[in-house]
């Protein structure tokens, strides 16, 4: 027959001529130039399936055994063909007796390879396709040599397929004659749990032990075979049972069993045929039906398999009250809800939408963008769903201006997102957009408002600073016509501590922040201050200033201020004399989240004692202002009269309540 595929039919056909003694094998070798080794091996075979069919009898004890095999291997083929598995059966000698073509295709094994019916051959062949080659030939050893054994696992290729892998003996009554073998490419099934449920027990033979119930009825007559998962699908006792019972009870609909029969009489098959069955106690269930039309010895069948298919249809409606929960809580939320094609034009709206816009959902879903929008709105839109569609992350918070059917125009917040099919592939966009109009009056209502209060602040702190500055003016001009050293110690010392003030009012005003300063520029404008007004040439006083990176409220720096105006002063006074240079240091951080810590240091004469800076009021009011300045803030103070005199002053930080 020269490169002509020799297939399995074809082998079984030109066996059976040989054991029907039609013809004799180097009749047939001659007329199909076949070698007569070849059809040798193929009888064999036959005479194996035959013992497999026919246990513990001999070929010449049934005239009618050829026809009764060839109906039997008819009726293996169309099993070995409905299933999805790839079948491989055995014998203990390990020499191939059985496979179907589904087990060709999985492993993609030419006709020749496997026609040599040696399992050792087919083997090697598929060992270079195999991630992990040496698990596989353990696992195909350990199996031969323990002929009871089952086992189920999986067999990862290098193409990335995934194959399950199902061995199990085959028996001849209590008898282990061989093992089975079945194949499944479970790929796809892996992102498909419905699939998974299909094969979810294990076949156990080639015709018994799937999942799936397998018949071959006759037009006219009936039920001549079933298997084991039929008659537990449909609730019978045995497989006698189940074959004495007239097919019309196993359909809820008669009708629809006789419609399925014409359509076979003139298809020649059906495939995935959604079918509503009745069992024997009544109940009903659903099933996938695929029948296929053969014809053996003249003789017409019907070959079917059925998937019970209950659970997916109980998946399904869950799936569908789901949507249509999820519809009615897109119907009743009161931001609007859309969903779009890849072009940005609608293909659902809820009712939100409608009344935000002002049309009617038939009327959105047949209207271009332009109407609801002008064309800059289009085409910062159209950017934001380029975005959301290249990096496939949702976009949200952005605002979008709407133009309604009235032609108002109105601001929306949205907030859009990628819809993807079940293989992942963009196919629109959906969104949620809220009615934020009044929310941005409002918001201009208060910024307009807060600027008035600002420009007002503003003002006050201005006034509040010239008024200071005249005080500050009429006790100098006092001073300066006072004669009295006391008197005008007295008076230029609180012309100072009323300058220290008006400085804070000064930089508030300036900064246009109204509520906080920085300490260090202060700290620094005020010594500049206090340095003209008391160094007159006679000393070098050097002074350092050192503050991290904070911010003082208004309550705080207004203390603060006259504390520091009171400790420098002093210092400038009295830490220095007889001494024509000094040295005055300020620190002011943050000691840790929650207190600032404000250091006031001279390198002076100090102290002859430590005061106490609520009872010792000296010659002045210097001290126990300090004292009572920093009890306004809450805080606490240390004098250190090791080198000099330090001044350390705790206080919480953000305590703005402040009395």
């Amino acid at each position: 027959m020269g490169d002509k595929k020799l297939t399995s039919d074809f082998k079984s056909q030109v066996a059976l001529a040989v054991l029907e003694d039609k013809k004799s094998v180097d009749e047939l070798a001659q007329e199909h130039d076949i070698p007569p080794a070849k059809i040798k091996q193929w009888v064999r075979r036959i005479r194996k399936q035959s013992a497999t069919l026919f246990p513990d009898e001999e070929w010449s004890d049934s005239e009618n055994r050829p026809s009764e095999l060839r109906n039997y291997l008819s009726l293996l083929r169309a099993t070995l063909d409905a299933t999805a598995n790839g079948i491989l059966v055995v014998d203990l000698e390990g020499h191939i007796t059985i496979y179907n073509e589904r087990f060709l295709q999985i492993w993609d094994i030419p006709e020749e390879v496997i026609a040599g019916e040696d399992d050792e051959t087919a083997v090697q062949f598929v060992l270079d396709r195999i991630q992990e080659p040496q698990t596989f030939l353990d696992k195909v050893d350990e199996l031969y040599n323990k002929p009871e054994a089952s086992s189920k696992d999986e067999i990862q290729l290098k193409d990335g397929r995934i194959i399950e892998r199902y061995s199990f003996p085959q028996r001849i009554g209590d008898k282990v004659v061989g093992r089975v073998w079945s194949f499944m490419d479970v790929t796809e099934s892996r992102t498909a749990q419905q699939k998974m449920n299909r094969f979810a027990r294990l076949l156990k033979s080639i015709n018994e032990n799937v999942e799936e119930a397998i018949l071959r009825s006759t037009p006219s007559e009936g039920l001549v075979y079933v298997n084991d998962a039929f008659v537990e699908m449909f609730g019978y006792e045995s497989k006698e049972e189940a074959l004495n019972t007239p097919p019309a009870e196993y359909y809820h609909n008669d009708e629809q069993r006789w419609h399925l029969v014409k359509k076979l009489k003139e298809e020649g098959s059906f495939s995935n045929q959604e079918v509503q069955y009745r069992r024997k106690n009544g109940s009903t269930f659903w099933g996938l039906e695929n029948c296929t039309l053969v014809e053996v010895d003249g003789r017409e069948y019907i070959d079917c398999v059925i998937l019970d298919i209950t659970k997916r249809r109980e998946v399904e409606e869950a799936l569908r009250q789901s949507e249509e929960k999820y519809r009615t809580i897109i119907e009743n939320i009161e931001d609007g809800y859309f969903e779009t094609d890849l072009e940005g034009r609608f293909t659902f709206v809820n009712d939100s939408i409608e009344r935000i816009l002002g049309y009617s959902r038939e009327q959105l879903l047949m209207m271009d963008k332009a109407n609801y929008m002008d064309r800059k709105n289009a085409l910062s839109i159209m950017r934001v769903f380029r975005t959301v569609y290249d990096t496939g992350r949702p976009e949200q918070g952005y605002d979008w201006e709407i133009i309604t059917r009235d032609g108002e125009r109105r601001t929306v917040e949205a907030s859009i997102s990628l819809i993807e099919d079940k293989r992942g592939e963009p196919v629109g966009f959906r969104g949620i957009v809220r009615d934020i109009t009044e929310r941005i009056r409002y918001q201009q209502q208060i910024e307009r408002s807060l600027k008035e209060k600002e420009v007002l602040l503003g003002e006050i702190h201005h006034r509040v600073k010239n008024n200071l500055a005249v005080i500050s003016g009429l006790l100098y001009l006092q001073a300066d016509q006072t004669m009295d050293e006391t008197a005008r110690s007295v008076l230029e010392q609180s012309q100072s501590r009323i300058h220290s003030m008006a400085m804070v009012h000064e930089m508030l005003y300036d900064t246009k922040s109204f509520s906080s300063i920085t300490p260090e520029t202060y700290i620094r404008r005020l010594i500049d201050y206090i340095t003209r007004n008391l160094d007159h040439g006679e000393k070098e006083i050097s002074t350092v200033v050192h503050t991290g990176h904070i911010q003082l409220h208004m309550k705080e720096a207004i203390p603060c201020a006259l504390i520091i105006n009171e400790l420098i002063t002093n210092a400038y006074k009295y830490a220095f004399p007889g001494r024509k240079q000094g040295n005055i240091t300020v620190r002011f951080e943050s000691e840790d989240e929650n207190y600032y810590r404000l250091e006031i240091a001279d390198d002076g004469v100090g102290f002859e004692k430590k005061p106490d800076l609520a009872t010792d009021t000296g010659e002045g009011l210097g001290l126990y202002l300090v004292d009572t300045l920093v009890k306004q803030l809450r805080g606490t103070v240390d004098i250190d009269l090791s080198e000099g005199t330090r001044f350390i002053i705790r206080f919480p930080a953000g305590e703005h309540d402040l009395g």
